[in-house]
């Protein structure tokens, strides 16, 4: 509700106060504060929808059918070396669909490795200072990908990287199963 300022004096408000035509007393830098965290929260949510909005639709590739020049497209955007013994199960890249709308990109990227493998995949770089979290993953599911569900996982990993010039990795890994780990991975562009 406003309080009506009309008796009070200028030289009485704070310096980071003022008054509205109407006499309605505010505080600009309450605002400001209330304002950053809301406007991080809505830019966030609107890539996310972005995201899922420009690959829902498009096909994936998927095994046996993902290549060595996506297998290698997708390494390369990533900063990641996959071992020889990766399975490559699913790959998708935004910009490969016609009518992407904008200039950033994303990839999926789902692959198998055998859990002997695991421990060299995550030593490293940008995956060796993970603080795995069994939390709120950031990948969801893409209701027209059958082979992209990770909802269904029960026990997993998940964690976020942030990559120079504006990129993001989420990394999720299906520990259900102990001879085989399963990994999740969407690199994209902000």
């Amino acid at each position: 509700m406003p309080i009506d300022t009309s008796a009070v004096r200028p030289h009485a408000l704070p310096a980071h106060s003022a008054t509205s035509d109407a006499g309605t007393l505010y505080c600009a830098a309450d605002q400001h504060h209330q304002r950053v965290p809301q406007i991080r929260i809505l830019i966030l949510i609107l890539a996310m929808l972005t995201l899922a909005g420009c690959t829902d639709g498009a096909t994936p590739t998927v095994a046996p059918n993902v290549t060595a020049q996506q297998q290698a497209s997708a390494a390369a955007s990533m900063g990641l070396t996959f071992p020889p013994e990766t399975r490559f199960l699913l790959y998708h890249r935004a910009s490969e669909d016609a009518g992407l709308p904008g200039p950033d990109d994303a990839v999926h990227l789902k692959v198998e490795l055998p859990a002997s493998a695991m421990a060299n995949f995550l030593a490293q770089a940008p995956l060796s200072p993970a603080k795995w979290t069994s939390s709120h993953p950031l990948i969801t599911n893409m209701p027209k990908w059958p082979q992209w569900q990770p909802s269904k996982i029960q026990k997993f990993r998940f964690a976020q990287f942030q990559m120079p010039k504006g990129q993001w990795m989420n990394v999720l890994i299906d520990d259900d199963k102990a001879d085989l780990k399963v990994v999740y991975l969407v690199w994209f562009e902000t």
